[in-house]
């Protein structure tokens, strides 16, 4: 029935990943979560030798779930403000047939899911129609009959929702105990029941606010007994539950469960998609998380014995499907007989498999839309990746970055945008050779590929969505959509391993950082034809040569190559907000250019010489909420900010006055070579200035001619001279890399 080497609940999922010390969430304990109520099949995994701490995660806006301001309260706010817009842009509702993304893909367990979901809805209608016994309650009856001017307690609904899906639980339980060895299933399949937390109302300990989740489904082996699960954690969760008294109130639900489902992604780092529920009054809905939109189900309603069935079948689906059906990644597992986890890399050009070990993650997914990327520190062996303590300067040391990428086609091989291929192309450019700089070198690169029976697929988006009849796909598009967005899996093997900025100690240090990152820059400019299209503090680290901080530009992401691409063809903005040039901001019809990543790197100094290079010397949020660089990143509209940014940089008197007087005064080198920059890119003597003028019709007094003065675009102006500027931005860099070679 069953390979009892792959059973794993997800109480085993929440525990690897809590013992192994790579949950981004601020622990107060480092106690294990207890095992649900059931039989000694319900155990956790001992814990691994390594308790290393991982950094913060970090993410472009500052805003992660492991990195909060100091104001819970304005955080909790932000954060339901950031799932309403997602429900108001990114949300598409009353998808008929999401059921099928968990619909079993063997004949054999198809059949044998249809058999248990037919005896479920016949066992759960006789319950419905059966009167409570004296002294005794019905919850499901209740639930079927929840009358809205009765009661207004959503608290209510809670044991009705326990007993519908212990009841389903105990079905599935019933049929494999019956028919032990009756299936033909694939490779580590195992079936599994689908359990209630037994705490409801509750704050998660792994979570860093102190919101509480109505409820929460976990699964656990199908020969345990069927009882609520002591679920503590979201690193157990497979979907969160939230309740409300009326139907009324379900964009309330979806806002919560949006909310509390960026945790699932923060703590479970092996987690590709996610599943979340709803229930308003006698109302079910299942929601599905992927990386471009939430997804909702069609209202399962309680009181009909169609809606009944409908949630029946959800439950089985889950508890029959394969894992990855539910959102996990098979290719992340716990390594045997060691304290780390084993991670599959694929070489795009090899055709081959490389195993990796790793225990320490050093960038966590922790929101709900978006590239889900994370960073691992892996070794390939086990004895490396569980030595104490980790040597990041080891030669066998390697970063693993796991990100779900846009596609610019359905064939990795044909994206001329894809990661991969331009660190395979950096490669062979740059061939291993000292170029005075530090700068990546791929390893084992190519898309996840999946295990589905006797073949392997390649995980992403579409093929997620396959599962989909046409007509619910058409309902995923948004409204300027003509096709549906398609993000493919990709997993890079790396070197050598970085730090963030904020490990760095001086002002010279930081300098030294940039500069390498700046010649990498131009590099990858002249050599490679690439245009990286995202400088930003997240995309430049830090790596120690013999105790000399260096700097390491990476993220290839949304790099174009200009030999192919001729800059932006798709005309869309790309990079981290803060940071954004004039041009991205606006979204221009001309291409991208080079200058606008030096834009990018003067925008990060001015940052991060305003609040600080760590947290030793950080501008405290009271000391800069009046700055003038925080309307950045804050703004009624994109336009408004870019707006905001060209006044602040349309001439040396307001770069000064707004910018540089807010510079923290110790940061003499900064404010020069910013100082420096912007001169260079915004007041070159043929094209000064930022801010766009309108045509103006000017009416003469005395003649009464009406003369059109026309306006001026000082950035479209400054392409004319794109490398007379380039030429003064390589002197600029040899100017101070000669200052701190040989200071004065």
């Amino acid at each position: 029935m069953t390979n009892q080497s792959n059973k794993r609940t997800s109480d085993d999922i929440s525990n690897e990943w809590i013992n192994s010390g790579v949950s981004p969430a601020k622990r107060r304990t480092k106690t294990n979560a207890k095992p649900s109520q059931g039989t000694q099949n319900q155990t956790t995994q001992p814990p691994p030798s390594n308790n290393f701490s991982p950094v913060v995660a970090r993410t472009g806006t500052g805003r992660t779930t492991a990195n909060l301001s100091s104001n819970a309260k304005s955080e909790t706010t932000s954060r339901r403000n950031e799932a309403k817009n997602i429900r108001s842009k990114d949300f598409r509702e009353d998808i008929p047939d999401l059921v099928n993304v968990a619909k079993p893909r063997t004949p054999s367990v198809q059949k044998a899911a249809t058999t248990i979901i037919e005896n479920a809805a016949k066992s759960i209608k006789k319950t419905v129609a059966r009167r409570p016994k004296r002294n005794t309650t019905n919850y499901i009856r209740e639930w079927t009959e929840w009358n809205t001017t009765a009661s207004r307690d959503e608290h209510k609904l809670e044991p009705m929702f326990d007993e519908f899906v212990k009841v389903v639980a105990q079905h599935v339980k019933q049929y494999f105990a019956a028919h032990p060895d009756s299936l033909s299933a694939p490779k580590g399949w195992s079936p599994r029941l689908l359990l209630p937390s037994a705490n409801h109302d509750f704050k998660p300990f792994d979570s860093d606010t102190k919101v509480r989740i109505d409820g929460a489904l976990g699964f656990t082996d199908v020969d345990s007994d069927v009882h609520s699960m002591d679920l503590k954690g979201y690193a157990a969760v497979l979907a969160v539950l939230e309740l409300k008294w009326h139907r009324s109130r379900t964009n309330e639900a979806y806002d919560q469960n949006i909310d509390y489902t960026r945790n699932i992604f923060a703590c479970q780092h092996s987690r590709r998609f996610g599943w979340g529920l709803t229930g308003c009054g006698s109302e079910v809905r299942a929601m599905l998380y992927l990386p471009d939109f939430v997804l909702a189900s069609t209202a399962m309603e309680l009181s009909t014995d169609a809606g009944r069935r409908a949630f029946v079948k959800f439950l089985v689906y889950w508890s029959l499907c394969e894992e990855d059906q539910l959102g996990y990644d098979p290719t992340i597992r716990r390594a045997e007989g060691g304290g780390c986890y084993e991670i599959d890399c694929y070489d795009r050009e090899e055709q081959t498999i490389t195993k990796m070990y790793s225990n320490t993650l050093v960038l966590s997914a922790s929101r709900v839309l978006g590239r889900h990327t994370r960073c691992y520190v892996a070794f390939p062996t086990i004895e490396d990746a569980t030595s104490e303590p980790t040597d990041f300067t080891s030669k066998e040391a390697r970063v693993i970055k796991d990100a779900w990428a846009q596609s610019a086609t359905d064939d990795s091989k044909s994206d001329d945008r894809n990661e991969v291929m331009h660190l395979d192309h950096v490669r062979d450019i740059f061939n291993g050779k000292d170029l005075g700089f530090p700068y990546v070198m791929s390893d084992a690169c190519g898309d996840v590929m999946l295990r589905s029976g006797d073949g392997f697929w390649v995980d992403s988006t579409k093929t997620i969505l396959s599962a989909l009849s046409d007509e619910s796909r058409k309902m995923c598009l948004a409204e300027d959509q003509a096709k549906l967005p398609n993000r493919i899996h990709r997993r890079l093997c790396m070197t050598p391993v970085g730090e963030p900025l904020r490990t760095l100690k001086s002002e010279a240090e930081l300098v030294r950082v940039l500069l390498d990152a700046m010649r990498c820059h131009m590099a990858l400019v002249n050599d490679c034809k690439l245009l990286h299209r995202d400088i930003s503090d997240n995309n430049i680290l830090v790596v120690r040569q013999s105790g000399v901080a260096r700097g390491l530009l990476i993220d290839l992401d949304n790099a174009v190559r200009l030999d192919v691409d001729r800059g932006d063809g798709r005309r869309v903005r790309t990079g981290t907000l803060p940071f954004m040039s004039l041009n991205n901001l606006r979204g221009v019809e001309h291409e991208c250019t080079a200058l606008d990543d030096w834009e990018s790197f003067l925008y990060l100094i001015c940052w991060l010489a305003t609040f600080g290079i760590n947290r030793d010397d950080r501008t405290s949020e009271k000391d800069s909420q009046d700055f003038a660089i925080n309307n950045w990143r804050y703004g009624s509209s994109i336009e408004m900010i870019a707006c905001t940014k060209a006044d602040h940089m349309h001439s040396a008197d307001s770069f000064k006055v707004h910018i540089l007087e807010n510079f923290k005064e110790e940061y003499e080198l900064l404010k020069d070579l910013a100082r420096e920059l912007h001169s260079a890119l915004f007041l070159h003597e043929s094209c000064k200035g930022a801010v766009q003028t309108k045509d103006e019709v000017v009416a003469g007094l005395f003649t009464r001619k009406r003369t059109v003065v026309k306006g001026k675009d000082p950035l479209t102006e400054r392409m004319a001279f794109k490398e007379d500027i380039l030429s003064s931005l390589r002197g600029l860099v040899d100017d101070v890399d000669e200052y701190l070679t040989n200071p004065q």
